[in-house]
């Protein structure tokens, strides 16, 4: 019925409970209920979402289940677009614009309506 074993799950639960426990249990469950490819524009917006308060590539790459190439087109576009801005004085750090915020809650809109 699921693609993991009990064992596995609760090995996992375990490992997560003393560290970002939350954002980690929403992470594996999105991935569990991820059957169908990620259309762009729901790339962007976890890209956006987890950048909302700064965040390096790494956590972006990981958090967004993306390689580093990929998140590096996603990241000139963004930035093109103004959705984005890469700090160079605070160790690469990227950080969601006003404009980008102004992106998710539009998303967020549409997916609650089941259109996004």
């Amino acid at each position: 019925m699921f693609p993991f074993s009990l064992e596995n799950l609760k090995i996992g639960l375990f490992n997560i409970m003393n560290q970002n426990w939350k954002a980690r249990l929403e992470t594996m469950f999105r991935k569990i209920s991820m059957s169908q490819r990620r259309s762009n524009i729901e790339i962007v917006a976890e890209i956006l979402r987890i950048a909302k308060k700064g965040a390096k590539k790494t956590r972006i790459v990981y958090g967004a289940n993306l390689n580093f190439k990929m998140l590096g087109e996603y990241l000139a576009k963004l930035e093109k677009a103004g959705l984005v801005v890469r700090s160079q004085n605070n160790g690469g750090l990227i950080k969601t614009t006003e404009k980008g915020k102004e992106y998710l809650q539009q998303f967020y809109g549409l997916k609650k309506f089941g259109v996004a």
